[in-house]
């Protein structure tokens, strides 16, 4: 290669070199100058952002009020679920009496009303406290029930001074009226307690005016009358002794009133039954004190079903409109055990009927079912059926119906023929009482025939 061209080669390797120094510098001269440009962009913004936030808070009082408020979540609605029903009573079987248990719950949140229809009839409201309503120790057919768990306003007529307290409805003294004035025939129950003075009463077929019924106690239970009240003049149709009852404790009183006769109940002891010739046929009932301080607790007012089969059907609802209803149909049969002789037996004393011969041995309430031992003995020369039917019921202290029930694996008494003059043993079952409750009454109904015990 000549000198020349080697030269010339050396010259453009120069030239090439110089150019990609410069192009490098220029490239790193454009790079400072981004960098530069975005730290000024980001200065401005500080700027901007700081004197925009003074610029808000020198804004006058007015303005500051009428700015919109940050717009918050909505809440997400709370569900509501309808309210549950649990009915213990009546059960889908036949009773021998005309005024069945009524035992039922009602749970839920927000609850509104809670009522019942027997056969599709007027709805008759219960009491709740806003989460429960809870029915037991009442009998079917109602008219009225209060617990007196809520306020008595729009369901009583009040004179005088009375109060709800601890579920109990106190005076110091007055009326309080309840009802409708087309009432006839019913039954009315209520406890009922004398904390100061002596005379208390339950009116009767009341007109809203001056005529009613009176069954009073006027000295502190040493008297219990029956009066009828025509426009203040009073006549007593019926009066007898008590004595052993103590007028600071709670007492039941049922009063039965059935066209001309009238029947009065204190504890479940009858004291007075009266018919009158010239009665009062309906009306309003009251609550009275007189010149006394009084506890009542738990009122109910009934009426006896007739023989057939019924429907009771309870209506539940919330505060969110949810609703609940349960259904449940029973059957009334007071004809189906008949007596031949009208004979009651005791515990440990035998009974005969019809050629058998049952003694009730011993009762035993457990915290699963109540027992009842029975010794059954075939009285004549051939062999004798032995079965238990409907109506085969234990009732306890408070009235309550409970239904014969099979416990397996249990010392339960055989169902079966006896031979001629043998006996056997053997335990028949029920439910399990309420708490506090005590067994007072056990019928049986034995191939048709009606065996009755006391059992206190």
């Amino acid at each position: 290669m000549k000198n020349e061209d080697r030269d010339k080669i050396i010259e453009k390797r120069s030239s090439l070199r110089s150019w990609r120094e410069r192009g490098g510098k220029m490239h790193h001269r454009r790079e400072l100058i981004s960098a530069a440009f975005i730290i000024l962009i980001f200065l401005t913004l500080i700027v901007f952002s700081y004197w925009s936030g003074v610029q808000g808070n020198s804004s006058s009082p007015g303005e500051q009020q009428n700015k919109m408020p940050d717009p918050t979540p909505a809440e997400t609605p709370v569900s509501i679920p309808a309210p549950g029903i649990k009915i213990n009573s009546p059960k889908n079987i036949t009773y021998s009496t005309s005024t069945p248990p009524l035992d039922f719950i009602v749970t839920g949140s927000n609850l509104d009303s809670v009522s019942i229809s027997i056969d599709g009839g007027p709805k008759v409201t219960i009491p709740n406290d806003g989460t429960t309503a809870k029915i037991d120790f009442v009998r079917l057919n109602p008219l009225f029930i209060d617990d007196f768990s809520k306020t008595t306003e729009g369901r009583w007529k009040e004179s005088g001074k009375w109060r709800v307290e601890g579920g109990n409805y106190i005076t110091t003294g007055g009326t309080s009226s309840l009802g409708k004035p087309e009432w006839d025939n019913y039954i009315i129950e209520t406890k009922a307690k004398i904390t100061s003075g002596k005379s208390i009463s339950i009116d009767l077929r009341w007109d809203g005016q001056g005529k009613y019924y009176r069954v009073q106690t006027p000295d502190a239970y040493n008297n219990f009358q029956l009066n009828k009240v025509d426009n203040k003049s009073s006549t007593t149709l019926s009066s007898t002794k008590l004595s052993g009852i103590d007028p600071d404790r709670w007492h039941t009183w049922k009063i039965v009133l059935n066209g001309s006769k009238i029947q009065t109940f204190i504890d479940d002891a009858q004291y007075i039954e009266h018919i009158d010739s010239e009665p009062y046929l309906k009306g309003n009932s009251r609550l009275s004190a007189v010149n006394s301080n009084a506890e009542y607790d738990y009122i109910q007012v009934y009426r006896p079903i007739q023989d057939g089969t019924h429907k009771l059907t309870i209506f539940a609802n919330n505060t969110a409109g949810n609703a609940s209803t349960r259904t449940v149909y029973f059957t009334i049969n007071t004809t189906q055990v008949k007596a031949e002789e009208d004979t009651i037996g005791e515990i440990g004393v035998p009974l005969s009927n019809s050629g058998l011969e049952i003694t009730v041995m011993s009762v035993t309430s457990g915290i699963t079912f109540t027992s009842i031992w029975l010794s059954v003995k075939n009285t004549e020369n051939e062999e004798k059926q032995f079965k238990l039917g409907s109506g085969t019921i234990l009732i306890d202290n408070n009235g309550m119906q409970y239904e014969n029930i099979k416990i397996s694996r249990s010392a339960g008494i055989a169902q079966t023929d006896l031979y001629p003059q043998s006996m056997r043993e053997g335990a028949v079952f029920f439910e399990r009482l309420k708490e506090g409750a005590s067994p007072k009454k056990l019928v049986l109904n034995v191939n048709g025939k009606r065996f009755e015990f006391t059992l206190d």
